[in-house]
């Protein structure tokens, strides 16, 4: 499985900053890893309903750190290398690599790039990635199945420029690409250029204005273009309240015979901020999806996202959520348009110096008109222990739980999977350099 022209373009960022990182202290935290994972996947149908082994995963990697008063880098990036003691043919090599770099041209002006590449031949792997960062990698709530390898990768470029203390202007370039070693998997390529305007005319009244274009490609199905475009009227009522009204218009032009479609979606809503990094946003309306053949489609939208962290003692609880539409056509499969509402909550909890513990739950509901109104409704569970051993050793057990119940009854199933891991890594980052 061949890398692509983004990771051409990360070492190209890389070497764009070099000048500035003459004479500079680099900070590396190598670590490396050992899991066995027990799994038992159990199909509701399927020529075999059932799926289960026992896996040693050997992953070495480290952490990379530079940071300037201008600029920035970071780097995680973790090889694994898993061995299957019943289905040998299933042993893969996986890659799970995350950079972050950012550069203050002038005083008003910044450009940042991320790149976000995961390999594996586990249907129910997922990066570990910074919940605080985005990388452009939307989750992909569609289905998987069976155990071939495959490859995505995400970068996003951006250049913004504030006019003011309240206002700016962005541009930002998107390019991610999807391979699959399964023959019924579709690969695809995604390149989205998009604008966005933040500009507040009075102290109380201001517009946020974006659009996009995607092109998307495709090895097998429709190729597409699409553009989405959004204008909101803002009015602001405190220091942490704001009020809008939201007008959305969405176009989706397929390249075959895959049905065009139009999406027209007025809201009105509301943006709380909790504090500087957490908030809350809710919109209702309702869409008109405007079919070129068949018949139109339309009902009552919500459109939001919530993010909250809250300090309870020696332990905290993170909520996030998100609900709206997408299309849903660069994930595992190619469903068009998708109405989903996701919701997660982390607790953990330090029960000593050494011990601490976390409980995750998290839900996903989707439904794709194109696919007939089928419905997808994902539940997850996952609970965890984990003991440092002194200042290089940690060890964690893990067990989780989860279930797709779907209208499509060939992707239903019951995941569970119980882990032990070792970790080894240094107390404190090596410095590199002068």
């Amino acid at each position: 499985m061949r890398f692509n022209n983004s990771l051409l373009l990360s070492l190209s960022i890389l070497l764009f900053f070099a000048p500035s990182l003459h004479g500079a202290q680099f900070l590396v935290t190598p670590r490396i890893s050992l899991n066995e994972q027990y799994y038992h996947k159990e199909y509701k149908e399927g020529v075999e309903p059932r799926d289960h082994d026992l896996i040693t995963l050997v992953s070495p990697g480290f952490n990379l750190d530079l940071l300037g008063r201008k600029y920035g880098v970071k780097m995680s990036y973790d090889a694994g290398f898993a061995y299957y003691k019943e289905e040998n043919e299933n042993n893969a090599t996986r890659h799970d690599g995350r950079l972050q770099a950012w550069m203050d041209l002038t005083k008003n002006t910044s450009l940042s790039f991320t790149d976000a590449l995961f390999q594996s031949e586990d249907p129910g792997d997922s990066p570990d990635g910074d919940e605080d960062v985005d990388f452009g990698d939307d989750e992909d709530g569609t289905v998987r199945r069976g155990r071939f390898s495959y490859l995505r990768n995400t970068a996003t470029l951006k250049l913004t420029h504030r006019l003011g203390k309240r206002n700016r202007i962005g541009f930002s370039y998107l390019e991610s690409f999807l391979r699959n070693d399964d023959p019924a998997k579709d690969d695809n390529n995604r390149h989205v250029p998009s604008l966005n305007l933040v500009y507040w005319f009075t102290r109380h009244w201001g517009i946020e204005a974006d659009t996009s274009y995607t092109m998307g490609r495709f090895d097998e199905g429709d190729d597409q273009d699409s553009w989405d475009s959004r204008l909101k009227l803002m009015r602001k009522f405190t220091k942490n309240l704001d009020g809008f009204l939201q007008y959305r218009h969405s176009v989706v032009d397929y390249d075959g015979e895959t049905e065009n479609y139009s999406v027209y979606n007025p809201t009105v809503g509301f943006r709380y901020r909790f504090d500087k990094d957490t908030s809350m946003s809710l919109g209702v309306g309702y869409y008109i999806k405007d079919n070129d053949i068949s018949t139109d489609d339309g009902e009552i939208s919500v459109d939001g996202d919530i993010s909250r962290v809250w300090k309870i003692g020696r332990g905290s609880i993170r909520l996030n959520g998100a609900a709206g539409y997408e299309n849903a056509s660069f994930g595992s499969e190619n469903l068009g348009f998708n109405v989903f509402y996701r919701g997660d909550v982390k607790g953990s909890y330090a029960f000593t110096r050494n011990l601490f513990g976390t409980l995750t739950t998290s839900y996903r509901y989707d439904t794709y008109n194109d696919e007939d109104d089928r419905k997808d409704r994902r539940m997850r569970a996952a609970l965890g222990m984990n003991y440092r051993f002194g200042k290089w050793l940690s060890t964690s057990v893990n067990y989780s739980y989860e279930k797709l119940a779907s209208t499509d009854s060939g992707n239903e199933y019951d995941d569970n999977r119980i882990s032990f891991n070792v970790v080894m890594t240094p107390p404190r980052p090596i410095r590199m350099g002068n």
